[in-house]
């Protein structure tokens, strides 16, 4: 494990767990998420990160899940996890969520380590 995943991972473990019904996938579009956590991905899933042009769903949602699930950036792992991106599926944290402050230091954390969010959206060729 590289030193940015281990200091990402321990960003990550901070947040509160979500035990996730596998609902949202129509959520799994495109995502803002830094280089590093891409490069992440793309490690993973051996295939760049793409979302299909009809849709703009995320090339690593295979069958309704995330196939790259343990290296999904910050902004899917807060997703049901944050007060403001609450899940609409009736997924909740485990625990209380985070204070607003609390997250918003942690994504600057992931900046500062991954770079700021891309917001490209690269889509699969037909």
């Amino acid at each position: 494990m590289s030193r940015l995943d281990r200091e990402l991972q321990a960003i990550y473990d901070r947040l509160p767990v979500v035990v996730c019904q596998g609902k949202c996938q129509d959520a799994c579009g495109p995502i803002a998420c830094s280089d590093g956590e891409r490069r992440r991905m793309e490690r993973r899933a051996g295939k760049p990160l793409v979302f299909h042009p009809e849709t703009l769903s995320c090339g690593y949602l295979v069958d309704g899940r995330c196939s790259v699930y343990r290296e999904r950036p910050f902004v899917c792992r807060i997703y049901g996890a944050s007060t403001k991106l609450a899940c609409p599926f009736g997924c909740r944290p485990q625990t209380p969520p985070l204070p607003e402050d609390v997250e918003a230091d942690l994504l600057k954390r992931v900046i500062d380590l991954a770079g700021p969010p891309v917001a490209s959206i690269p889509l699969e060729e037909a």
